[in-house]
């Protein structure tokens, strides 16, 4: 949503200023009229990005930097909207309340902006459309079927259930890869200590010998010397502006596609990417189905979820099949499927004994356990590798060292 510079006068005569996110002038006007406050002026207001990790962002009166809100920041708001709305509580004030609750500042105020605009006679789909980097399409999406059929409680306690499973998930993900990176980085020291402080000890002993060195001998002091020069800065700078080119050349599509095709096919890599994708979209559509949304409607929006495009692409296919009339079954049975034998298999089933959500909910967990296995493995296989790389690395470069010392001691 844009955001509007805008100066303004109270009642009593005092000026005041600020900034706010508002869909048109017009609609600037109308907040602030709410608030007793005359427009004066107003104009866009430009917005800043930093590294593109924080949001330059103003609400009224005030500006603050916005950071991106987690969904373990999220859990709390449904969970207790959940509680309140299914006891009976209005829904105008399950927002007040459980806004009050919350632990961020910045989601506070949010939440104050919503129910401003559910006052004003909006829905809650409506309003928290408004807000689309803390909520996305598919929460909205739900939210507002929902409202229609009269399900709301159902689709909090659904969304506070998807969002426990998905923390949940993603804590496991980074317990799996935390020992591998931490294991990475302690031979990262051990190999900047040997070459920045060890080996250049052993470079002063050999150049006052003048004796030949063998060619490992000279790799290791040609690649300590680089520490002590410039040219691990260049190198280290080289690094950095691939990162930066490289980042910027998965944004174009076609490369971008390229590289989800190839993470397919790196061997348990693709196995955990796949299956953490699968349980994301049949979670979502199991809730869009429990809301009373269409199959069709609902394959649609999960497909968005889809972090890997080649995923994307063949949910994408299969949902145009369904839209053609074919069963579930017919439209994921492709030479390019990437789904699991077992998956349609249940699917098929749910479709024909009208279950399906209740079947793609059993196999979502299926494939959540079979997930932890799969990152259990990771860990097992990864961890053992890097240590023997890395003992083979240093036993190299102690082979280098000491070579020539071994072949003073048998000439002498």
């Amino acid at each position: 949503m844009p955001a509007y510079k805008w100066t303004g006068i109270f009642q009593n005569g005092t000026s005041c200023h600020g900034k706010l996110e508002a869909e048109s002038s017009t609609h600037v006007q109308e907040i602030l009229l709410s608030k007793n406050i005359a427009l004066l002026s107003c104009s866009p207001a430009i917005t800043f990005n930093i590294l593109k990790f924080k949001k330059f962002e103003g609400l009224l009166g005030y500006e603050i930097f916005a950071k991106k809100i987690t969904f373990a920041q999220l859990l709390p708001f449904f969970e207790h909207m959940n509680i309140l709305v299914k006891s009976g509580i209005p829904l105008l004030s399950s927002l007040k309340i459980s806004g009050q609750q919350l632990a961020t500042q910045q989601l506070q105020a949010t939440i104050k902006e919503i129910v401003h605009n559910v006052e004003r006679g909006e829905s809650l789909a409506h309003a928290l459309q408004k807000h689309p980097a803390t909520f996305t399409l598919f929460i909205t999406h739900l939210i507002g079927a929902g409202e229609q059929a009269g399900k709301l409680s159902l689709v909090f306690e659904n969304l506070s259930l998807y969002f426990k499973r998905r923390i949940e998930l993603e804590k496991k993900i980074k317990q799996a890869t935390l020992l591998p990176f931490i294991t990475l980085g302690f031979a990262l020291c051990i190999f900047i200590i040997i070459f920045a402080l060890i080996i250049p000890q052993f470079s002063t002993l050999f150049t006052a010998l003048n004796k030949p060195l063998p060619a490992i001998t000279k790799t290791v002091l040609a690649i300590s010397a680089c520490f002590t020069t410039n040219i691990l800065l260049i190198f280290f700078t080289l690094l950095i502006l691939f990162v930066f080119l490289a980042k910027k050349a998965l944004r174009i599509s076609r490369i971008n596609h390229y590289k989800d095709a190839l993470v397919l096919k790196i061997p348990l890599i693709s196995s955990i990417v796949l299956l953490t994708n699968l349980v994301r979209f049949l979670r979502i559509v199991s809730m869009f189905l429990k809301s009373g949304i269409t199959l069709t409607t609902a394959l649609e929006k999960a497909a968005k979820s889809i972090d890997n495009t080649v995923l994307q692409a063949n949910i994408e296919a299969a949902h145009h099949a369904v839209m053609q009339g074919k069963s579930l079954e017919q439209a994921f049975s492709t030479k390019n499927n990437y789904l699991p034998t077992e998956l349609i298999a249940l699917m098929s089933v749910g479709e024909q004994t009208g279950t399906l959500e209740l079947m793609l909910d059993k196999a979502a967990d299926f494939l959540q356990d079979k997930l932890s296995t799969q990152l259990e493995l990771l860990t097992t296989v990864i961890q053992p590798i890097l240590l023997i790389i890395t003992g083979i690395i240093v036993a190299g470069l102690m082979l280098a060292v000491y070579l020539p010392i071994f072949g003073m001691a048998s000439v002498l």
